[in-house]
């Protein structure tokens, strides 16, 4: 009898489980295109300010390049923004209902993007931004970018972004990109 009644428990128990199996799959699948769709939706509206391929701006209100970046340093900054350790009021208003696994995916996708430098500078001006990227300059106590953002520029975790390469620091897209304005007024 005990047999009988495993052999049926079994029996209804198998097609049950498999039932769940697929309706679980399935749901993932839901939710997984759901979460891509959400992701698209987020990267369109960064795009207004950030630029297509997330290049980032140079002007009266510099905007930062995202691409190419580190994840735990876009991470970071996004929460800083969510916990107003950073403020920007726009910022805020994007970051604050963004959930952690979206804020995951954005990081991820920015980090994944690899748009070519601003442009525009004089040619000439490259062998002063390599000098100004590896040594700084100390007379005028501005310390080399490579201190901070290492010395192939990718950065360093969570505190100090990726950054312009030596021709982006001379063409000055690299400049109010890092929040170091005072780089324009000497290139």
């Amino acid at each position: 009898m005990r047999r009988f009644c495993t052999l049926i428990c079994f029996t209804l128990a198998w097609p049950t489980a498999l039932a769940a199996f697929a309706f679980a799959t399935a749901s993932w699948a839901q939710g997984r295109k759901s979460v891509d769709t959400d992701v698209q939706a987020k990267l369109q509206y960064c795009k207004v300010c950030h630029g297509v391929s997330a290049q980032g701006f140079r002007g009266f209100y510099p905007i930062p390049r995202l691409a190419g970046q580190q994840p735990p340093y876009l991470e970071n900054q996004l929460q800083a923004f969510i916990e107003h350790r950073r403020t920007n009021n726009v910022m805020f208003n994007v970051a604050h209902s963004l959930s952690p696994s979206m804020v995951t995916a954005l990081a991820a996708n920015f980090n994944a993007l690899n748009p070519p430098p601003l442009g525009g500078a004089p040619r000439q001006l490259v062998a002063a931004g390599q000098k100004i990227f590896q040594d700084g300059l100390p007379d005028q106590d501005i310390a080399a970018c490579a201190a901070c953002h290492g010395p192939n520029a990718a950065g360093s975790g969570i505190h100090e972004p990726g950054c312009a390469q030596p021709q982006q620091v001379a063409d000055r897209s690299g400049c109010g990109l890092c929040q170091h304005s005072e780089l324009a007024s000497v290139i």
